[in-house]
């Protein structure tokens, strides 16, 4: 939460002039924050385990294949949960459960990411990503404004970097800050964009082999419809 947070608490006491660009920024920081809590608190899809009393008498195949829009897919038997996992689940051991969909567990959220959260997840990617991007364009005007104000030299070079780094250091600061989370996360987006117009997870992405097409592929407006 304070790598949202104090950016944009920096930004609105150091750059921003005006009340609008920084109540937007609060607006998205508000967006980041409810979806993230959103994430993490909710339940990502946990399967049941199966109490090792309630194990049939007769021993479980470790796999059962099964037929999905006339593709062959395996349902997995999971001795850790004592169960036959859905079609798309997962074990994640981290969590030490079965995850409906799973797509991967998230070290910032603390949790997995699965059936019941992930759309939740892509908000929090897309705010996140507009933030970066809201506070980096405003930072580049600052600078901008700031550096055309400063006595004349020969070399603008020099000029921008001695209004950055004596007077407007925290402009500078932020504005790389928001250039690296927005180039990351702008990548993470366009992955998870892929992932949902070709009807895959993380994970089935990383097993999948080059040009093989998802058996839950419903078309790409369908697949968007499913995930948001």
């Amino acid at each position: 939460m304070a790598l949202i947070v104090i950016p944009q608490l920096l930004f609105s006491i150091c750059v921003s002039a005006s009340p609008l660009p920084c109540l937007l920024g609060w607006l998205l920081v508000v967006c980041c924050l409810a979806t993230l809590l959103t994430t993490a608190l909710i339940d990502p899809g946990i399967i049941p385990k199966r109490p090792y009393a309630q194990k049939p008498s007769v021993d479980q195949p470790p796999c059962v294949e099964e037929m999905v829009n006339g593709i062959k897919v395996i349902r997995k038997y999971c001795s850790t949960c004592n169960i036959l996992r859905p079609l798309r689940a997962s074990h994640c051991p981290f969590c030490n459960h079965c995850v409906l969909r799973f797509d991967h567990h998230c070290p910032w959220t603390g949790t997995c990411i699965g059936e019941r959260n992930y759309r939740f997840f892509l908000w929090f990617l897309c705010a996140t990503t507009a933030l970066s991007l809201h506070v980096g364009v405003l930072c580049v005007s600052d600078l901008v404004t700031k550096v055309k104000a400063q006595p004349s030299d020969p070399n603008p070079v020099n000029t921008f970097f001695r209004a950055a780094s004596l007077t407007y250091y925290i402009s500078l600061i932020l504005l790389l800050y928001a250039a690296v989370m927005g180039v990351s996360l702008g990548m993470l987006v366009g992955f998870h964009a892929y992932l949902c117009l070709t009807a895959k997870t993380t994970r089935e992405d990383l097993k999948a082999v080059d040009g093989e097409v998802s058996p839950y592929h419903l078309g790409r407006l369908a697949n968007l419809r499913h995930i948001c």
